[in-house]
């Protein structure tokens, strides 16, 4: 009865920790991807007031 309860909690285990590992690759992804995006924002704007400050002079 024992070893049935542990083999039926263990897919479940197994499971979850697929899924934790899903949502920290997730979240990996999704934090990396907006630090790409506010360092092209930020070089963006840079390159703007650049040009903005060529046109001025």
């Amino acid at each position: 009865m024992i070893i049935f309860s542990q083999a039926s909690v263990f897919p479940c285990f197994i499971i979850n920790c697929q899924f934790l590992v899903l949502i920290f690759l997730s979240t990996k992804l999704v934090s990396s991807l907006a630090s790409y995006l506010f360092r092209f924002v930020s070089s963006l704007s840079e390159l703007v007031s650049f040009s903005f400050l060529l046109v001025l002079l």
